[in-house]
Order: structure tokens, then C-alpha cells, then sequence
């Protein structure tokens, strides 16, 4: 019997909070005035939960391409791609039938087999579900990832190569640099394909998990000074680019940069160091392990509760900032978890929606 990775549980918790909290953040934030510090608390805000999407695939990274994991071919597409798949259609036509609802221009056929039909063939819907078909993809080349991990120089070697092809290109292009016209012609003209995306996270997230340990003090220490830094590179950024535009920035906003990927490496290590022996049998450890349970309903849930209380007037307006932001996005996760633990009892939907 393997043994449970209690982090993980943890992370997968807190990674569940930070995504809706980036959502809660982004939410009223264009309403304020850049230069308010309302407005540059929710941008840190947002700036914080945003690693909170690679986090979720560097822990699926660490579970999926553990080698005591069956992921025979056979067994991923039985148990965890058909489930994807299925969760991805339903609650995309879901959320394309809300809209359409919503819009409440009567009922015609040709209307509906356009906005919704048509619209959930084409993966359009909630600004939120692009993450399924992006975790899909990872679990399609699982088979082929797991014959590389074994070998750390080959994680490393391919880390690094998503770092400069992916991550450091995407940075660096958002800024002016000299000579931008010539190095995005070097960078375009080799086929890395392949490493785009949150191909390179999903692999880190095993690589911290099986090779990054035990890491010694110093090191640790440097990671988590890299991590803040960048940051605090991000945060201020973001805020510089608001008040010269008079409107959000999100610059340095974005998973696929060197400052979140700094950032998200120093939580993942942070967490590990602090959880790695909690106690099981405590209320916090049930929380999160409940939470982490329920996590990916509470993923494709949450932006309906969302709106349904920002619709009410239910906003982080209603209290000063640092107050209210972490408490909808307590309220956010609660009620979607009440509603996603009441759809996991019923026969079917249980097993293959949440």
C-alpha cells in the first residue's frame, strides 16, 4: 500500500482557495481607481492566487507520474480521462445553458443549437474551463512523460528547456527590449513546440516532489528569497503599469512567466517543509483533505456562486479590502463545496460531474 502524502492534501486545499481567490480578486478590481490602495491590495491579491494555477498542476504532476500510480493506458483513460471528459461537456453545456437563460430572449431552436449546442462543440463557455482540456492534454502524454521522470539529469534537462523556451520568452516579450525583433525570430524559429504550455509545471511538480529532497537549509532559504522577490517584482509591476495606463495591468499577471514559476516552486517547497508531518488526526488536516477532495467541483462550481452573490450585491466592496477579500473567498469555497458534496451523493453525477 503506498503511503499518503499528507502536503499534498494541504496544497491541493490552499491551491483550491488562491484560484477562486484570483476570481474574487478580478471581480470588482476595474471598479477602483489605480492609484487607491484598495485597488494595489487586490492586485497583490490577485497577483498571490494566480500561483495557485500551477500549483494544482504541479500536484498533478506529483501524483499522476508517481510510479506506484497505475497509469496503464487502459486504467488512465478509464478512470481519469473519460471523468475529465465527461465533467468538461457536462458543465460546459451547463454553464452555455445558464448564458443562454440568462439572456432570456424566449426559446427558438435555431437559437439554441447555436448558443448552446454549437457554442459547447466549440469549447466556448465559462471564462474558467479552459484548465480541463489543458489537464487533458497532460493526461494523454502521461504514458510518455513517465518513461522520462525516471531520469532526474532528463527532468532537469527538460525543466530547463521550458524555462528559456516557455517561460522566459514569454516574459521577457511583454517588455521592450533591444534587439526584441531579432531574439523573437531566434526563439519562433526552433520548433518547442511542445513545450508550450503547463507541460514543464506538471513535470516540476513530480521533480520537487521525488528529487528535491531533503534540501538543505540554505537552499531552502534562497528559494523562498527567490520566490518573494519575484513576487514582489510582479505585484509592483502590475501596479506601475495601472497607474501609467489609468486601467488594470496584468503584465506579470500570467502562470507562464519566470516570476510566478519562482514564486510557485517557493510555495510548493514552503508547504512541503511545514506539512509534511502534520497530524493526521487534526481538525486543519481534515479540512484540507476534505477540501482537497472536493476540490475539482469546487473548481467548476465556483463561478456560479460567484455571480450569483455578486448579482445579489454580495462584492468585496461592502468591506474595506483586506478584510473582504479573504472573506468571500471563504464564503465562495463553503457554498461551493455544500453544493458539490450534495451533487457527489447523487448516483452518477457523483462519480463522473464533480
Amino acid at each position: 500500500m503506498k503511503k499518503r502524502k499528507v502536503y499534498l492534501d494541504v496544497l491541493r486545499a490552499i491551491a483550491c482557495c488562491m484560484v477562486v481567490g484570483v476570481h474574487v480578486s478580478a471581480q470588482q478590481i476595474t471598479l477602483l481607481g489605480t492609484q487607491s490602495i484598495s485597488f494595489k491590495f487586490m492586485n497583490a491579491m490577485d497577483c498571490l492566487c494566480i500561483i495557485g494555477v500551477p500549483l494544482f498542476v504541479m500536484i498533478s504532476g506529483a501524483l499522476m507520474l508517481n510510479p506506484a500510480h497505475d497509469n496503464s493506458i487502459k486504467n488512465l483513460y478509464r478512470h481519469h480521462i473519460f471523468h475529465l471528459l465527461t465533467a468538461y461537456v457536462t458543465w460546459l453545456l451547463f454553464y452555455n445553458i445558464v448564458d443562454y437563460v440568462k439572456a432570456n430572449h424566449g426559446f427558438t431552436w435555431t437559437a439554441f443549437k447555436k448558443e448552446v449546442l454549437w457554442d459547447t462543440l466549440l469549447g466556448k463557455g465559462m471564462y474558467h474551463m479552459w484548465f480541463l482540456p489543458m489537464i487533458l492534454g497532460l493526461y494523454v502524454l502521461t504514458p510518455l512523460i513517465k518513461q522520462m521522470v525516471p531520469s532526474k539529469k532528463l527532468c532537469e534537462y527538460f525543466i530547463l528547456l521550458y524555462f528559456i523556451f516557455t517561460l522566459f520568452y514569454e516574459t521577457i516579450f511583454k517588455f521592450q527590449v533591444p534587439y526584441a525583433e531579432l531574439a523573437e525570430s531566434l526563439f519562433t524559429r526552433l520548433p518547442m513546440k511542445m513545450l508550450d504550455g503547463y507541460i514543464g509545471y506538471y513535470i516540476l511538480g513530480y521533480y520537487l516532489d521525488k528529487y528535491f529532497t531533503p534540501i538543505r537549509k540554505r537552499s531552502f532559504l534562497a528559494i523562498l528569497t527567490l520566490g518573494l522577490v519575484n513576487f514582489l517584482w510582479e505585484v509592483t509591476v502590475c501596479n506601475q503599469e495601472s497607474a501609467q495606463k489609468g486601467e488594470l495591468s496584468t503584465i506579470l499577471n500570467d502562470p507562464l512567466t519566470v516570476n510566478v514559476f519562482f514564486a510557485a516552486v517557493a510555495i510548493f517547497l514552503l508547504l512541503r517543509q511545514l506539512f509534511k508531518k502534520i497530524d493526521t488526526n487534526g481538525l486543519f488536516y481534515h479540512i484540507c483533505r476534505g477540501l482537497g477532495r472536493y476540490s475539482f467541483g469546487v473548481y467548476l462550481i465556483h463561478p456560479l456562486i460567484l455571480t450569483w452573490l455578486t448579482e445579489h450585491n454580495i462584492t468585496t466592496l461592502l468591506l474595506p479590502v483586506p478584510i473582504s477579500i479573504p472573506l468571500m473567498i471563504l464564503l465562495v469555497v463553503c457554498i461551493s463545496y455544500v453544493f458539490v458534496w450534495a451533487i457527489s451523493k447523487i448516483p452518477v453525477a457523483g462519480k463522473y460531474v464533480v
